[in-house]
């Protein structure tokens, strides 16, 4: 029972418990660039799940708050509806009968009201923030969250990079002509084991070989990347320079190597007033906006991709063999 505004910018979740955001809020934008361009309706389709999957996750302490409230009500409707249909007056299995009509008819009329408004069920929630082992739960799921949020982001680099290039291998070009491409993709040898994967054809594997050299799995590789893929595109710029999906970066680290204990290193490297030692606190309200920044970032390296492909024709077959 989605409860809260459409948009993934609305008003925060609250410190402890994330409230759901519509999956059409997150996929919509996505599915749109997949109708536009659908040779990359499939990375588009695994982007929008993945980034759609950490908002239900975050969601799980919600939820339970939210089906609490509907099971408190239909319990109290059930109980008014037995009553009225005599159940007091029945036994065995014509009580049974009157309590399972009564439960059928009290869910249908708690149902019919429509959802639970947000506030009342975050509400719900709030005595159990004194709870130590379930606020333990709830501040883990949330820094799972962002963990999750980056690699959806990740993987989509990866996963764009390597298709860009295996569809148009003569894009490699790009990155031989680019400082910063060249240091981490060059290829010094070819692996043997990925040619002997791809059968020595590598018309359609570029992509592969590349990676296979080095990842693109965080912000500066993502930078070398697709600014010598698409060197023009300033809005693309714009979006892998923002700082914030460089904390998120760094976040994602602390949290997947230090299990969230904030060191030296990584308070150089990001603006955060956790005092050394500190777990690393993320409020609900940070998934959310963390959510819409990973998507829009996602659709930039979306339209950004495709755009570089329709200027850049797959070289056919008979291409390839007259090389």
């Amino acid at each position: 029972m989605d409860t809260k505004p459409q948009t993934a910018n609305g008003p925060a979740s609250g410190d402890l418990f994330f409230v759901p955001i519509p999956s059409s809020v997150i996929s919509t934008p996505i599915e749109k660039v997949a109708a536009d361009y659908p040779d990359l309706a499939s990375v588009a389709a695994s982007f929008s799940s993945n980034v759609v999957a950490v908002s239900s996750m975050c969601s799980v302490p919600y939820f339970f708050g939210n089906w609490m409230l509907i099971d408190r009500q239909v319990q109290s409707l059930q109980l008014a509806n037995s009553i009225k249909a005599g159940a007091h007056h029945a036994h065995g299995a014509e009580r049974d009968e009157i309590d399972r009509q009564a439960y059928h008819r009290a869910s249908e009329e708690v149902m019919s009201k429509g959802a639970i408004k947000y506030p009342v069920v975050v509400g719900t929630l709030q005595p159990f923030a004194d709870v130590e082992m379930f606020r333990s739960a709830a501040e883990e799921l949330l820094r799972e969250g962002l963990v999750l949020a980056w690699s959806a982001f990740e993987v989509l680099a990866s996963d764009l990079f390597a298709l860009v290039l295996n569809s148009r291998p003569g894009l490699v070009r790009n990155l031989n002509s680019d400082e910063n491409a060249k240091r981490l993709f060059g290829m010094k040898a070819l692996p043997l084991e990925l040619l002997e994967e791809k059968a020595f054809d590598v018309s359609r594997a570029m992509g592969d070989l590349v990676l296979s050299q080095h990842a693109v799995d965080n912000v500066p590789s993502m930078k070398a990347a697709y600014f010598a893929l698409c060197p023009d595109d300033q809005s693309l710029r714009e979006k892998l320079g923002q700082r914030e999906l460089f904390f998120l970066n760094q976040k994602r680290n602390l949290i997947v190597h230090r299990r969230g204990i904030v060191d030296a290193e990584y308070k150089r490297r990001v603006q955060d007033e956790t005092p050394l030692g500190d777990k690393l606190r993320v409020a609900a309200s940070e998934v959310e906006t963390t959510i819409s920044l990973v998507r829009d970032s996602g659709v930039a390296l979306l339209e950004s991709s495709a755009r570089v492909m329709a200027a850049n024709p797959a070289p056919s077959a008979d291409s390839w063999r007259r090389r």
